[in-house]
């Protein structure tokens, strides 16, 4: 399980491979997991992430602030306009127009 976390800690998205059922019954001793996503398409500023792990329901370990994350801004939209932390944390592509 991974968390991110903004910097009032909130949690901003969670990760858990319990939920997608995609995640293999056992493991090699040695190797590394990963995981994809989509795009996050988060607003500027430091966020830290937490991770956990769960062996036969049973929580085996849990780092919290593993590590920091910290996301520039970008022109996400194109227009040169920019979307600070106060008004969202995440961004999405959008279209408007008359239907």
């Amino acid at each position: 399980m991974v968390g991110l976390y903004d910097e009032l800690n909130r949690r901003v998205f969670w990760l858990d491979s319990s939920i997608v059922g995609t995640f293999p019954d056992s493991l090699p001793k040695n190797g590394s997991v990963t995981c994809r996503t989509g795009p996050i398409n988060l607003t500027p500023g430091p966020f830290h992430v937490n991770v956990a792990v769960r062996t036969g329901g049973v929580l085996a370990d849990h780092i919290v602030s593993a590590c920091s994350v910290e996301v520039e801004a970008i022109d996400f939209y194109g227009t040169g306009k920019l979307t600070d932390r106060q008004t969202a944390l995440c961004l999405v592509q959008q279209e408007w127009g008359e239907q």
